[in-house]
């Protein structure tokens, strides 16, 4: 029975400085600018695009496509927003291939009342098998400021889904599969770092938002329980209260 070996770590680390584009060869990928509707102006959703752009060319996955250089092609193709392609998956695999990008990165950013709601879809161009191969969406009551860390986090999280529910086929070499393996741990440990400093996770989003009314409650409470107790000082009770072990008052809140 052959036992197949993993190569070690350090052999994937030293063979991809010294030869990066033959050990991990970078696919490209675009990101199209998001789609705003409603009472939403494009700027901002050009703006959230361009930080999902440089989020994704941070992870050194794959040669990011310019905005420039999509905006050139679509000048000269003058069909892209025409026919509203970034909305139709078959339309953006046809104009990847054009890009030469294999991957295409397309979403829509919308408003409804006072709640964002952020979409974003990974596209494969190529082979039989081609179209959205890993979508993420949030909606928040965020500022345009945290809006853009949302984005962040879930181009990441688009990327860290795709690697983790595509690994290489059976017969990938085992050098090819500990790359894999050293890419999906790369990618969670980002992840993990950029929901770390997402400043509106969901589990703390409560506390954030009504922690000045918490707060207020605890005040009122304690100011309460106070005054009920200092109350019975001038009346009938003889009983002696209990002597405190510590000679500190009332500890106070700290917010």
């Amino acid at each position: 029975m052959k036992i197949r070996k993993s190569t070690p770590i350090y052999l994937i680390l030293i063979l991809n400085l010294l030869f990066p584009n033959f050990i991990f060869a970078q696919d490209r990928l675009a990101v199209m600018n998001l789609k705003a509707s409603g009472d939403i102006k494009q700027e901002l959703g050009d703006t959230i695009s361009e930080e999902i752009r440089n989020q994704i060319h941070k992870l050194g996955i794959y040669e990011v496509v310019s905005q420039e250089d999509i905006n050139e092609l679509a000048q000269r193709t003058a069909t892209l927003q025409k026919i509203g392609c970034e909305e139709d998956n078959q339309c953006l695999i046809l104009f990847g291939n054009k890009l030469n990008s294999r991957f295409m990165v397309a979403g829509s950013l919308a408003k409804l009342k006072d709640k964002y709601h952020l979409a974003v879809r990974l596209l494969d161009t190529v082979g039989e098998e081609s179209g959205a191969k890993a979508r993420e969406s949030r909606t928040c009551s965020c500022s345009k400021d945290e809006l853009l860390q949302v984005g962040r986090v879930l181009a990441v999280q688009m990327i860290y889904n795709y690697y983790k529910g595509n690994p290489p086929g059976k017969n990938a070499s085992s050098i090819v599969l500990d790359m894999h393996k050293t890419k999906v741990k790369s990618l969670e440990t980002v992840l993990e770092q950029t929901r770390e400093d997402n400043i509106i996770e969901e589990d703390r989003g409560f506390i954030s938002r009504y922690k000045w009314w918490i707060l207020g409650g605890l005040v009122v409470v304690a100011g309460g329980a106070a005054a009920s107790g200092g109350g019975g000082g001038g009346g009938g009770s003889t009983e002696q209260q209990p002597a405190s072990n510590t000679e500190t008052g009332p500890v106070a809140v700290a917010w």
